[in-house]
């Protein structure tokens, strides 16, 4: 029986994951640290629903001692590291600048010390790591592929390099080190801190009565966006190669915020939707670069496909709002 780590087991991707894994027989343990988010309460209660339990451990990971015991202990042969710092695009300019130097610190003390922890105490792991698309945000190259030159300038996206390439340079040293350089994926787990479960929510709310409105920022801003489940199978795809190597994984195409509310809107039956939103400048967050990815090598080398379109993907999520309950 194959044994998996996964670090952020009750976020979005930690949670498909587990899922998966679970069904393919793993024996699956997950970090993880109290006192959980409500988000994530909810989507541990939703998995015991389902029988999905897996072994936790309570740790730090930015403690080195707790994460090496841990990797020690139990000898993972894969680990899969989605846990981060991260701050929503909705979130005030004030917020992310208040945020900005402990997320960066933290993003990459957990990385460094999970690559060295399987270093030093399980070196056959095969470890993947959650890269993101804001590794491109100031890139001159659209769309982007795995030769675009990281060009960040903001600390998320700068704690993503710095972890990408400490596991390169362990990779060099003949560890089994990649990263998944992830597009926005969405699904019904996804946090309401995110534009896309705000507007699932939103309309959900509007059409139940119990708002009259929903407020946004920029509705012009564009986003590469696919369904999250299927970028999880890429990753676990990803640690199944011979050999370790880092994908860029995205949908390849973009839609404005205008476009998902639209759709949102139109599967509760209003066309006038531009009638229930307020926006607010604060809010907006832009990118000086159209992120749009170019997956050429993950749909040729992992066989990876897409399970829902965008069309797929919005009534997913604004279905499971109006039901209240995950899938």
């Amino acid at each position: 029986m194959k044994k998996a780590i996964i670090t952020g087991i009750y976020g979005q991707d930690g949670s498909y994951l587990a899922e998966q894994l679970m069904a393919k027989g793993y024996e699956v343990h997950g970090i993880v640290r109290q006192p959980y988010s409500y988000w994530g309460q909810r989507i541990e209660a939703h998995l015991n629903t389902k029988e999905i339990r897996p072994v936790l451990h309570e740790i730090s990971l930015y403690n080195y001692e707790h994460v090496a015991k841990c990797v020690a202990e139990v000898q993972p042969d894969e680990c899969f590291h989605f846990a981060a710092m991260h701050y929503a695009s909705s979130k005030s300019k004030q917020v992310r600048e208040n945020l900005d130097r402990i997320l960066y610190e933290n993003n990459v003390l957990a990385a460094s010390n999970l690559i060295h922890s399987i270093a030093e105490y399980s070196p056959t792991t095969h470890y993947v790591q959650a890269g993101s698309c804001l590794m491109y945000e100031c890139s001159n190259d659209s769309p982007q592929n795995e030769d675009t030159p990281y060009c960040a300038k903001r600390n998320y996206g700068l704690s993503k390099i710095a972890a990408a390439q400490l596991a390169e340079s362990f990779r060099k040293k003949g560890l089994y080190m990649s990263t998944a350089i992830l597009f926005n994926h969405e699904s019904p787990r996804r946090s309401k801190d995110f534009v896309t479960q705000k507007i699932a929510q939103g309309v959900a709310d509007i059409n139940a009565g119990h708002k009259e409105s929903l407020k946004l920022a920029n509705i012009d801003s564009k986003k590469d966006w696919g369904f999250a489940p299927d970028y999880v199978d890429a990753m676990w795809r990803m640690v199944q190669l011979d050999e370790p190597e880092d994908f860029v994984l995205a949908a390849g195409m973009t839609h404005s915020v205008e476009d998902f509310v639209k759709e949102a809107f139109s599967l509760i039956g209003i066309s006038d939707w531009y009638s229930y939103i307020e926006l607010d400048k604060k809010l907006a967050f832009k990118t000086g670069v159209s992120l749009v990815g170019d997956a050429h090598n993950a749909y040729t080398k992992l066989d990876w496909t897409h399970s829902l379109n965008f069309k797929g993907l919005v009534a997913k999520m604004v279905e499971s709002a109006i039901s209240g309950h995950f899938n």
